[in-house]
């Protein structure tokens, strides 16, 4: 049970680590991602990339509780607080596919979305946040059933 739960706990870390630096770090970058050339007038462009580094905080914050998860296994394990621990990363992850799911069924239908959900980085975004959160769950259940 140790090595999946180090696995999952460490590509949680790496993708909060990443969407740190995507919405922290970089987040003109990220804002250019959620809005199309047209659209990115001032001041509202600044805004929502000074909004981001919200976001890219609260990735950095996730991306430590991972990593606690690993260096703390041993006491964490058979323990009810490391079921709750991975729900919560899960709801982490499901929440981000949850915002993205309207306009990504936007877009499906030829709809004009707030954002792209379906095309390159933004997709990609999509459906790593899915199986993250559908592996969190996951993992919550199997602990939660040994």
């Amino acid at each position: 049970m140790n090595i999946p739960i180090i696995i999952l706990s460490l590509l949680n870390a790496l993708w909060f680590a990443l969407g740190f630096r995507l919405f922290f770090l970089n987040s003109r970058q990220a804002a250019k991602l959620l809005l199309p050339p047209e659209k990115r007038e001032e001041p509202y462009f600044s805004v929502l990339a000074e909004a981001c580094k919200f976001l890219g905080g609260m990735n950095f914050a996730l991306s430590l509780l991972s990593l606690f998860c690993i260096y703390y296994l041993d006491s964490l394990l058979g323990q009810p607080i490391s079921i709750g621990i991975f729900v919560a990363i899960g709801l982490a992850h499901f929440s981000q596919f949850w915002v993205n799911l309207p306009h990504a069924l936007k877009e499906r239908k030829g709809e004009q979305a707030i954002w792209p959900v379906l095309r390159k980085t933004m997709r990609f975004i999509f459906v790593v946040d899915f199986l993250l959160a559908a592996a969190n769950f996951g993992m919550a259940i199997m602990l939660g059933l040994s």
